[in-house]
């Protein structure tokens, strides 16, 4: 099967969705698919190459862009996946001609609808979504969504189209660390990453949290800038960082962070890419809303979750210090998640596309 992977957006290198497009590539090669990938930037012609494994498709000009890419792309695919995001014109034409299948990663009519009247251009931009996905859903011939939340509001949408849930997989796991345990400061240490100006990631729960819990915590925060209010000695903003830079904080810490105010979208249910990364590291985790990949696993010792309500952090102060305490220096061992493992995943992907040949 010749597989076209487009991508609409800028990405950036070693963040989580660059990491999943990387896998989902090296999983699909080694099932016996060809893969190639087109990227199409958005606020600049000019996309990045990754030379280690030749992922990504160049495109170099205006003309390249706009008529050898989508020529190349229709003479090599026979099925086009791709991320749902706002597409050009040009690309409507494209999915029509080859069966695309969609992967759903967000409602993100309920996120635009939480920002629209935070100026006049998230009004605009949630109105044009709307048009978009209306558009763009007619043409696909398959939707594969990361959580069944998710697969049931798409279904209510349109049922005809073959919708499918698949969660975002755990794609390694840091082998220094899993199932040991390791020493490290005498109070806990837990670690947050995330992107600003997301409120349902619930930061300023997080700086409560913190506010409570001065001299029994340490909280670092990975992508966000210190904000202006006051906040306490024990959190730490360190912005944004590479890879390579924040590698040290999930070695050193003790707990991972996941979303906390999932409910501010009105979504119970998620997987997002972050809580896999803290399994990677074997890191025990703490979570206010239903994760896909657990809803059938039972209770865990490694797993901290709280109710999907305004209320959780500061309901849940003594319990969540407590967790901490219990799983400090604890490491997640890698048999416990397997059945996260993303060649279990990416062949049920695969054997979605093959209806669609």
């Amino acid at each position: 099967m010749n597989i076209g992977y487009i991508y609409i957006g800028n990405l950036k290198i070693g963040s989580g969705v660059h990491k999943k497009i990387k896998e989902q590539v090296r999983q699909w090669r080694e099932l016996g698919n060809n893969v190639r990938i087109f990227h199409f930037p958005v606020d600049k012609i000019n996309s990045f190459v990754d030379d280690e494994e030749g992922v990504f498709e160049p495109i170099t000009n205006i003309l390249f862009y706009k008529i050898n890419c989508f020529r190349e792309i229709m003479e090599f695919s026979d099925i086009i996946y791709m991320r749902y995001n706002f597409i050009s014109l040009d690309a409507y034409r494209l999915i029509s001609h080859i069966p695309t299948v969609v992967e759903i990663n967000s409602d993100e009519i309920a996120e635009y609808k939480l920002e629209r009247f935070n100026g006049w251009k998230k009004t605009i931009k949630y109105y044009l979504n709307k048009i978009n996905r209306l558009l763009f859903m007619s043409k696909v011939v398959g939707k594969v969504c990361v959580t069944e939340e998710l697969k049931e509001k798409e279904m209510q949408f349109n049922a005809n189209i073959p919708t499918i849930a698949l969660p975002n997989p755990l794609y390694s796991i840091d082998n220094r660390m899993s199932g040991e345990i390791h020493l490290g400061k005498i109070i806990p240490q837990l670690v947050f990453i995330g992107s600003p100006g997301q409120p349902w990631h619930g930061i300023d729960k997080i700086i409560q949290l913190a506010t409570a819990t001065v001299g029994k915590l340490d909280i670092n925060i990975i992508g966000m800038e210190k904000p202006v209010m006051s906040v306490p000695e024990n959190i730490h903003f360190c912005g944004y960082l590479s890879k390579e830079q924040y590698d040290k904080y999930l070695q050193e810490a003790d707990v991972g962070i996941g979303t906390l105010a999932l409910h501010r979208k009105h979504m119970n249910e998620a997987c997002p890419l972050k809580i896999r990364e803290y399994l990677a590291y074997g890191l025990p985790i703490i979570i206010g809303y239903k994760d896909t990949a657990f809803l059938n696993i039972g209770k865990k010792e490694w797993l901290l979750e709280l109710p999907n309500i305004e209320s959780n952090v500061m309901d849940a102060v003594d319990d969540i210090v407590a967790f901490a305490n219990k799983v400090k220096g604890y490491k997640v061992n890698p048999d416990e998640v397997e059945f996260m493992s993303s060649r279990k995943i990416e062949e049920q992907r695969i054997e979605f596309f093959s209806k669609f040949l």
